[in-house]
């Protein structure tokens, strides 16, 4: 896999020299899964906080392409709605250990064999193996 972003303490997206807490600062808002083109893309908003500052992206998505892998673990139906909605951790991981999902590697960018696993609070995992991984910002207020 190739990525246009690197991922900074399992929660955290370097991206254009630009600092993204998705954990604290973003609530994620959901995916589309377009079968026909093989994409999967990630949504996410900028919070409400008032310890965000005014300058953060107003949302953020995450495109993979060309994707030969897509699993999604369901959330608990007993954690609150944010809980789903915060990231808990995210990390590249090895594709060949896709039995794996809820074990994190500290690595900044993918190895070509690489998937990418997003864990959220409320107990969603979402895991993706593609060829490249292309953040997208938007900016302006929430």
């Amino acid at each position: 896999m190739k990525a246009n972003f690197e991922i900074e303490l399992f929660r955290d997206i370097r991206f254009e020299n630009r600092h993204i807490d998705l954990h604290n600062n973003f609530l994620f808002e959901g995916f589309n899964y377009d079968l026909a083109k093989a994409q999967v893309t990630l949504h996410w908003v900028k919070d409400t906080g008032d310890w965000i500052s005014s300058d953060e992206l107003a949302a953020i998505a995450i495109t993979h392409f060309d994707v030969t892998f897509f699993k999604v673990q369901p959330m608990s139906e007993t954690v609150p709605l944010i809980d789903s909605q915060t990231l808990s951790e995210v990390t590249f991981y090895p594709s060949d250990e896709r039995n794996e999902d809820e074990r994190f590697l500290d690595q900044s960018v993918p190895d070509v064999d690489d998937d990418i696993i997003y864990s959220f609070l409320g107990g969603q995992i979402i895991r993706i193996g593609c060829s490249v991984a292309t953040l997208q910002s938007i900016t302006g207020g929430a």
